[in-house]
């Protein structure tokens, strides 16, 4: 994984990637019994190395970033690409309902059991929404207790109409301008707090889709019959985070960025047909995760921010204090 990482030629990363093979070989030696040796070698397969060519974009992209005006041209030759790439995205779009039923049609009349296929996707579910639970109502509202000492559910409680439209609209912008109302009017969280931290979260903020994207990666994985080791599930959670920064805020984005994340461990993307069929659920599911999410963060930040503030106050009143006193000792 660390050899992918850092490829030593981006042409060779777009078209190949690398992996450890282990070869047994019987060593004999004379007056010995002969002993089983494991040999590595490092190969070669087709594929692409999303993950040497995310590292090297954050890379690049962190270089530029502290240029300036030099790069500056740079920076909009980028924008016009990623912009061309996107029309091209939704051009593609269009024709996804005739080619995900043609490939649904494939992948049914090559299982084995129909039946044992749906009790796999209902199994991909359950750990799906387990993850999304687990990450919102325990780690944020575990996080927002220690840090605020409140009530965390009270808070979910007030943003319940956030969440109610995060699931109806499966996608993360068009709910911002509600979220602000509710952080603002509900909850009583300072506007320049909302307005700065709100917008950066529902551009990088995607937990839910991180989750999502490393569970079907291994959901893929062991439907093929692949393996995966320790340095495998490592690769996926640092695939999937990098992607998922990279996700737009538009539906069902994360199913063309697990392309990337299964060409990390050698799984055939052409499985991702499958999850069309309950993508219609997992998704509003990881946008209200999302969603709430950038609304935690937004409380946080806030928290942090006025105690701040109230502890410079209190320094304040304290120094002046002090120097009342002064003034009264030397006037008597």
């Amino acid at each position: 994984m660390a050899a992918n990482a850092f490829p030593e030629n981006l042409v060779e990363a777009c078209v190949e990637q690398g992996y450890t093979s282990y070869e047994r070989k019987n060593l004999s030696i004379r007056g010995e019994p002969p002993k089983e040796i494991v040999k590595r070698n490092w190969s070669r397969r087709a594929g692409t190395n999303s993950l040497g060519l995310i590292v090297f974009c954050v890379v690049f992209g962190g270089a530029l970033g502290t240029l300036g005006q030099p790069v500056e041209i740079l920076k909009q030759f980028f924008a016009a690409l990623d912009a061309a790439i996107m029309k091209i995205v939704y051009i593609v779009m269009w024709m996804t309902p005739v080619g995900v039923m043609s490939l649904l049609c494939a992948r049914i009349l090559s299982v084995a059991s129909i039946v044992t296929l749906f009790q796999q996707m209902a199994l991909l579910v359950g750990t799906v929404l387990s993850g999304l639970a687990v990450e919102l109502f325990v780690v944020e509202c575990l996080l927002y207790f220690v840090v605020t000492r409140k009530n965390p559910f009270k808070f979910l409680g007030e943003l319940a109409y956030v969440g109610l439209c995060a699931f109806v609209t499966a996608a993360s912008a068009p709910v911002m301008p509600l979220s602000l109302k509710c952080l603002e009017e509900n909850c009583g969280i300072d506007r320049r707090v909302t307005r700065f931290v709100v917008p950066i979260g529902v551009t990088v903020n995607m937990n839910g889709t991180a989750v999502f994207i490393t569970v079907s990666s291994i959901f893929i994985a062991q439907l093929n019959g692949i393996v995966l080791t320790s340095g495998d599930y490592f690769a996926i959670v640092i695939s999937a985070t990098a992607v998922s920064v990279a996700s737009t805020s538009m539906p069902s984005s994360a199913l063309f960025l697990m392309v990337m994340t299964l060409s990390v461990i050698g799984a055939p993307v052409s499985d991702v047909s499958l999850l069309f069929t309950v993508e219609w659920l997992l998704d509003r599911a990881r946008t209200t995760n999302n969603c709430l999410g950038d609304c935690f963060t937004c409380a946080l930040v806030d928290h942090i921010c006025f105690r701040k503030k109230t502890s410079e106050l209190s320094e304040v009143v304290i120094v002046h204090d002090e120097a009342s006193e002064k003034l009264q000792d030397s006037a008597l």
